[in-house]
């Protein structure tokens, strides 16, 4: 048995180079860290963690100190699957969302670096990958850049091997969007024949997402769908009835 004897939950801000946003958040001027670190009776650590917007962080780290660590602490730490669940029950009253999945998977993520350490595999032999290669991309928040600082981003990204990248879509108005779009694409190249992929995240400012529309026109040859065709708040329930009456959102870039 692994027995859980120590648990402890940190708590960092870690400060940004200059203020982040989108279309859907206040501006980021730091993101949170928070740690849970996991030890078993034998001396084996696991470190988990999970991040914030900078908002949140000090809740996260008083649940996890005060209702998440005392359902840890003697149990056996290869019982991942069984722990989740317990932890899942015990918080249920104060939502299935929000702080609670925060606080869940901070601690769930130190138990499988335990797991893994113990077997001396990496996570994605452990879940059962085939080779431990997937395609990724790259992006950040970058709604607020201008158009140099977009294309010098992206430039970046590509210096450092990346063959996908994503930006933030949502300004005040669908023109801006679009040339964000072609600026982009005419600096990787088009995406035909195993080219570059470009993709979007397209969180929408509020006021736009009642009569949000589709880019009017393909900007080129490459075909890619938006992450999401905006967001809604969770409570809008006529928004979500009429988004579901829609066709989703596709569009060519």
């Amino acid at each position: 048995m692994q027995t859980i004897v120590q648990v402890e939950n940190r708590l960092y801000q870690v400060p940004l180079a200059q203020p982040l946003g989108d279309a859907s958040h206040e501006k980021h001027t730091h993101f949170e860290l928070v740690m849970c670190i996991v030890t078993t009776e034998d001396g084996c650590t696991g470190y988990g963690y999970t991040y914030t917007g900078g908002i949140g962080g000090t809740a996260i780290v008083e649940l996890l100190d005060r209702d998440v660590t005392p359902a840890l602490l003697g149990r056996d730490a290869a019982c991942i699957e069984g722990i989740w669940s317990d932890l899942r029950r015990r918080l249920h009253y104060v939502g299935r969302g929000g702080i609670d999945a925060f606080a869940i998977s901070a601690a769930d993520i130190a138990l499988w670096d335990i797991r893994c350490k113990r077997a001396n595999l990496p996570l994605w032999k452990m879940v059962g990958g085939a080779n431990g290669r997937a395609r990724a991309y790259a992006g950040g928040i970058d709604l607020d850049f201008s158009r140099e600082e977009l294309l010098d981003s992206i430039r970046g990204y590509l210096r450092q091997g990346h063959t996908a990248v994503k930006i933030k879509l949502g300004k005040d108005t669908v023109a801006e969007d679009a040339a964000r779009v072609a600026a982009v694409r005419e600096l990787i190249g088009p995406d035909a024949h195993g080219g570059r992929q470009l993709q979007m995240d397209r969180g929408e400012r509020p006021a736009r997402v009642p009569g949000h529309r589709a880019l009017p026109a393909p900007v080129d040859g490459g075909t890619r769908r938006s992450r999401r065709s905006g967001r809604l708040p969770p409570y809008d329930a006529a928004g979500g009835h009429r988004r579901r009456r829609r066709r989703k959102l596709s569009f060519r870039i």
